[in-house]
C-alpha cells in the first residue's frame, strides 16, 4: 500500500482548507474555526458501510459536539452524484467537502493507492475496485483516505488524531468529545 505521509503529529499545524461543500458554497478550515475547534473526518465514500455507520454516529450525537464548540467537516474522494444516495438518507447537517484531486488527503498524510492487493480478501476485488474509480471519476492511479480524524485547536494546531489502516476501527464520538 502506496502512503503519501506528511508526517503530521499532534502539535503541528494543520494544512488550511479552502474548498466547495455539498451545497455548493466555499467553506475553508480557517472560517469553520472562527466558530470553534474542528473535528475533521476523512470519509471514503457511500459505499462503504464501516463509513456511514461512522458518520450517522457522528451526526446523532452531533449537539454534544457543537456543545463542547466544535465544528465538523467531512472530506471525501467520492464525487457528488454518487454521494447524493447518502446525503438522502443522512441529511448531514454539517459541510462535505469533495476532494477531487486528493490535494487534502495528500496535505493531511492519509491518502494511499488502491491497488488489488487492498482487497486480497474480497472475493470481489475487480467489481470493487471499478466501483471505487466510477464513483470517484477516476481515470488514472485510484487513491482513498485511510478513514482518519483530525481535532484541530482554534489556533489551527492539531490537538489530537485518530489514524489507523484497519477501515473498521474508528474514532468513537465519546472519544472525539472526551478529546476535545
Amino acid at each position: 500500500m502506496k502512503k503519501y505521509n506528511t508526517h503530521l503529529k499532534v502539535g503541528d499545524q494543520a494544512p488550511l482548507i479552502d474548498a466547495i461543500d455539498q451545497s455548493g458554497l466555499s467553506i475553508g478550515s480557517e472560517m469553520l474555526l472562527e466558530l470553534g475547534k474542528l473535528v475533521l473526518i476523512f470519509y471514503r465514500g457511500a459505499w462503504c458501510p464501516h463509513c456511514n455507520r461512522h458518520i450517522r454516529q457522528v451526526k446523532s450525537e452531533l449537539l454534544s459536539l457543537l456543545s463542547k464548540g466544535a465544528q465538523v467537516l467531512l472530506i471525501t474522494p467520492e464525487q457528488p452524484p454518487f454521494l447524493r444516495e447518502v446525503f438522502k438518507e443522512t441529511q448531514l447537517p454539517f459541510p462535505v467537502i469533495v476532494d477531487h484531486d486528493y490535494k487534502i488527503m495528500k496535505d493531511f498524510g492519509v491518502v494511499f493507492e488502491v491497488d488489488e492487493s487492498n482487497f486480497k480478501d474480497f472475493f470481489m476485488k475487480e467489481s470493487m475496485i471499478e466501483v471505487i474509480k466510477k464513483r470517484n471519476e477516476s481515470t488514472g492511479n485510484l487513491y482513498l483516505p485511510i478513514p482518519a480524524t483530525f481535532l484541530i485547536d482554534q489556533n489551527n494546531t492539531i490537538a489530537h488524531i485518530h489514524f489507523r489502516a484497519n477501515f473498521k476501527k474508528r474514532m468513537s464520538v465519546s472519544e472525539i468529545i472526551d478529546k476535545l
